[in-house]
């Protein structure tokens, strides 16, 4: 079974809009799987079926910028 890691594998990516967060569970060889949450969500929401797709799929989760934990927070709504 591919091991499934935990918060300190999060990466964060500094683009030039603001922070994104980010974690891969699964072989690198593998076919990427993309998860993007809804809001108000963060990428935690798929941990269940990461667990479950980290064998044949590079998991790739990704945490929204107003709604996730990526380090942004605006004054105003994101809508």
């Amino acid at each position: 079974m591919a091991s499934f890691t935990d918060e300190s594998a999060d990466r964060i990516l500094d683009l030039t809009h603001g922070r994104v967060r980010v974690r891969m569970d699964g072989p690198g060889a593998a076919p990427p799987l993309l998860l993007i949450h809804g809001s108000p969500c963060s990428l935690e929401w798929f941990d269940q079926l990461a667990t479950l797709m980290c064998d044949s799929f590079l998991v790739v989760r990704v945490d929204l910028r107003e709604p996730g934990r990526d380090g942004h927070r605006s004054a105003r709504p994101p809508w």
